[in-house]
């Protein structure tokens, strides 16, 4: 998690938050696991914010996968689309009050309450 801290606190622009999630986050996950990371990302408005975001988020899978052995599933939304999930009580809500542990940026589970 230190590690997770470290790289995106350096993105530009940073992310709103970002969360484990799933079994990295319940801490019973194996080396098959895939580790889930929920990012919550400002509006991108122009392309090269788009790329550089892309390229960023391919960097950290490639980073995790050589700290952990194990691909990183990047979950990336905006503040509205994540609102959106929310409002439709989508089932990855649950799991996210319940077992997500926040890496950076706002907590996800004060988010999830305010978007509610």
């Amino acid at each position: 998690m230190r590690r997770l801290h470290a790289v995106l606190a350096e993105w530009e622009p940073a992310p709103i938050s970002a969360a484990l999630f799933g079994s990295a986050a319940r801490r019973d996950g194996d080396i098959r696991s895939d580790i889930d990371l929920l990012i919550v990302r400002p509006a991108l408005r122009t392309e090269p914010q788009r790329r550089e975001w892309a390229h960023q988020a391919s960097q950290l899978r490639a980073q995790v996968h050589a700290w952990t052995g194990n691909r990183l599933q990047i979950l990336d939304r905006t503040l509205a689309e994540l609102a959106r999930v929310v409002k439709a009580r989508e089932p990855i809500i649950a799991e996210l009050r319940a077992d997500a542990g926040t890496v950076a940026g706002q907590d996800i589970v004060q988010l999830l309450e305010e978007l509610a």
